[in-house]
This record gives structure tokens, sequence and C-alpha cells, in this order.
């Protein structure tokens, strides 16, 4: 399995809810916030998306002002609020997701760790060397739950690594696809 963001985060759940189904997890950047939170010092990271993207964010959508949401996430992400029209075209049918998941009260689960220890498929995670600092805590959370998982750090690459850099997300990919075929 393969997740990046949220996506990620929804790959992790199944993989650790269905482990026999899974030979190998790849993720990039998913946001496991609770964890993060629970590191001294990290829950004010959290606290900062919270206030700067997340909640800013579910105002836009509950007024139903889906561009400026598309405008909000693209500043707290990028630092910049234009969204160039490819990019606007690939996160638009994100926004009824975001509807949900910003009204929700868990929007960001993680597995238990019960359900982690039970894991034991080769893991990789990806993160952007110029991405958030709340994102590289959520991969150095990730890194400590998965001991054995093999962390990539893509060069000049931010959360959006897979757009910036995909070959070398891709390279980076099918190294450890090659590596862990075996895997199972």
């Amino acid at each position: 399995m393969v997740g990046h963001s949220y996506g990620g985060l929804g790959a992790l759940l199944f993989a650790t809810e269905h482990p026999g189904l899974v030979r190998s997890l790849t993720l990039s950047e998913p946001p496991v916030f609770p964890w993060v939170e629970e590191q001294p010092g990290d829950a004010a990271l959290v606290r900062d998306f919270v206030r700067r993207c997340w909640s800013p964010v579910r105002r836009a959508l509950a007024r139903h002002k889906r561009e400026q949401a598309l405008e909000i996430t693209t500043k707290y992400f990028t630092g910049n609020s234009v969204l160039p029209p490819a990019a606007r075209d690939a996160l638009e049918p994100n926004l009824r997701e975001w509807e949900v998941l910003t009204t929700s009260d868990t929007p960001f689960p993680v597995p238990l760790t019960k359900l982690i220890r039970e894991f034991h498929a080769p893991v990789s995670l990806l993160t952007g060397d110029h991405t958030l600092p709340v994102l590289k805590r959520c991969v150095a959370a990730l890194s400590a739950r998965f001991s054995e998982s093999e962390r990539v750090v893509i060069r000049n690459a931010t959360h959006d690594m897979w757009s910036e850099k995909p070959q070398e997300c891709g390279v980076a990919l099918r190294k450890f696809l090659h590596e862990n075929s075996q895997a199972r």
C-alpha cells in the first residue's frame, strides 16, 4: 500500500487493521497529529495547524466558500495563496471530503498501539526536506512506532513531493518495493 498525506493516514489505518492483506507500506507524511501532540513541545505545532489552516478551512467550507478554503490550504502548505489551475483541478475533488473531516470529532484517527505491534510488513516513510515542521514530526512519530522502517528524505521537496519531485519519489518507491519484493 502507498499513501500520501490523508491518503497515507487511510493506508496506515487499513494496513494495521488488515495486516494480512498488506505486503509493504509506504507513507508520505500522513497527519498522525495525535501522536505529535504526545511529544513534549510538539502540541504547539498541531495547535498552529488548527489555528492557521484547519479552523479557517472549516469556517470557509461552512460558508460554502470553496475557493477560499483552497486558498487557505495552499497558503498554509506553500506560503502562497495562488493556486495554479492544474493544482486547483487536482484538489477540488477533495473539498467534499474536507467538509466532512473538518466537522468530525475525530478527523485524524491513529491506530491502536496493539495493532502497530502486530504489523510486521516492511514500512517506508517519505518526507520532503522542505516540508512543514508539524509534518516532519509526524514522520518522526511514525518512525518511532515502526522502528524497522526505512526513512527517505526527498531533497528540495515539500509536502507536495509527489508533484514536485515525481521521479525521485518514484525511484524511492520502486527501490523499496524491489528490496522488499520477497516480503511475506
